[in-house]
C-alpha cells in the first residue's frame, strides 16, 4: 500500500483564487482483480478515497489520497500473528498519496463527487498541519485499522427490531472512509471552506450485532488459551484460500466468541450475535476528527489510547514483534 506513497504535493501558485477541487470517489472493493470486477457493488462494499484536481491556464493535474491498511489484504488485519502462545497485531492505517488519478477515472465507478473547492495556500495547510504530521504516527499507535462494527441495543431498548441507527456503538470500526471523513472535517473545521451543498458522505461499513458486549481478562491464563484458540481458528480458516472463499468463510468469524478492539487494545465477548453474524450497510457518514464518531446518543468522543500498547501476558514488546516477524509469512495472502 505505502509503497506508492509520494511525500510531497506540489500546488501551484493561484493568487487565493480557489484552483483546487476536492472530490470523494468511491469503487466497488477489490475491483482491481480480474476475477472480482464490479461484483462486490451488489454488496455494498466499496472503497473510499480522495482525488485533488488543480486547474490552472488549462493545465489539470491531479492526486489521489486514500486511507487503509497498510499490510496487504483487510483479511490480514482480522486475526493476530500467532507464535509460542503469543499474539501480535499488525492493523495500522495511514495515508497514501500518488499522483494522478490512482487507476484511472473510469475505476471509480460508485462515485466522483466534488464536495469543496480549496485555495492552493489552504491546500498545502491540509497536507502539512494534518495530512502530513498523521502519518508519521509511530507504528502500533493511533490509528489502527478496525473491520468490525459492533452495535447493541440502547439501554431502552425494547426488544423489538431495531433499525442501524437506533443502535448503539460500542466498537468502532476505522476504514478507508474514516480517513476521508478526517480529511473532510479538517477542511471545514480548521480552513474554514463550506462543503457542497447537500453532499452527504455515504460508505460501507461491516456491521456486527449482539445482545451485549463483555470485556474480558486477557491476562487470565486460561481466558488467554481460549483466545489464542479462537484466533487459530480463524488463521485456519483463511490461511490460503481464495478472495470469495474468504468472504464466505468471513462469516464463520463472527461465529465465534471474541473480538479484539484495535484501538482501545481490549478483548470482548460477543454476547447473542446471530446468523448471518455480519451485515455489509451503505450507510451515511458524519465529518468528525479522528476520535469522534456519531451515535445513537449524538457526537461523541472516543478516548483513544495515543500509543499503542501490545498487553500479553509474559512476553516483552521486542519479543513480540520478533514473533510477527517469524510468522507474518504464514497468514499473508
Amino acid at each position: 500500500f505505502l509503497s506508492r506513497w509520494i511525500n510531497t504535493v506540489e500546488f501551484i501558485d493561484d493568487g487565493g483564487n480557489a484552483s483546487v477541487d476536492v472530490m470523494v470517489v468511491q469503487a466497488p472493493l477489490f475491483s482491481t482483480n480480474p476475477k472480482v470486477g464490479q461484483k462486490l457493488k451488489h454488496l455494498k462494499m466499496f472503497h473510499t478515497a480522495l482525488v485533488f484536481a488543480q486547474t490552472l491556464e488549462d493545465e489539470r493535474r491531479h492526486w489521489t489520497l486514500e486511507f487503509d491498511f497498510i499490510a496487504g489484504s483487510i483479511f490480514n488485519g482480522i486475526a493476530p500473528v500467532i507464535a509460542n502462545g503469543t499474539m501480535v497485531w499488525n492493523n495500522d492505517a495511514r495515508y497514501c498519496l500518488t499522483r494522478g488519478i490512482l487507476w484511472e477515472r473510469d475505476h471509480w465507478t460508485q462515485a466522483f463527487d466534488q464536495v469543496h473547492r480549496l485555495t492552493a495556500d489552504q491546500a498545502r495547510r491540509l497536507f502539512q498541519e494534518f495530512i502530513f504530521p498523521f502519518n508519521s504516527s509511530a507504528p502500533g499507535s493511533f490509528p489502527q485499522y478496525e473491520l468490525w462494527r459492533l452495535r447493541t441495543p440502547p439501554s431502552n431498548a425494547d426488544g423489538g427490531q431495531l433499525s442501524s441507527d437506533e443502535r448503539k456503538i460500542q466498537i468502532h470500526d476505522v476504514t478507508c472512509a474514516d480517513g476521508v471523513t478526517w480529511v473532510l472535517h479538517f477542511i471545514e473545521a480548521s480552513l474554514g471552506v463550506v462543503r457542497a451543498e447537500k453532499y452527504q458522505l455515504l460508505a460501507s461499513t461491516v456491521a456486527v450485532d449482539a445482545d451485549a458486549l463483555e470485556e474480558v481478562d486477557h491476562t487470565d491464563p486460561n481466558v488467554w488459551a481460549d483466545l489464542i484458540r479462537c484466533y487459530e481458528n480463524v488463521n485456519d480458516i483463511f490461511h490460503g484460500a481464495g478472495i470469495f472463499r474468504k468472504f464466505w468463510d468471513a462469516h464463520k468469524v463472527l461465529s465465534m466468541q471474541y473480538i479484539y478492539d484495535t484501538n482501545s487494545h481490549k478483548y470482548y465477548r460477543i454476547i447473542g450475535n446471530r446468523f448471518p453474524w455480519f451485515r455489509v450497510e451503505y450507510l451515511p457518514y458524519p465529518v468528525v476528527g479522528p476520535g469522534h464518531r456519531n451515535d445513537v446518543d449524538g457526537e461523541a468522543e472516543v478516548d483513544w489510547p495515543s500509543e499503542g500498547v501490545r498487553s500479553v501476558p509474559g512476553l516483552s514488546p521486542s519479543s513480540q514483534e520478533e514473533a510477527a516477524t517469524a510468522m507474518t509469512a504464514s497468514i499473508l495472502l
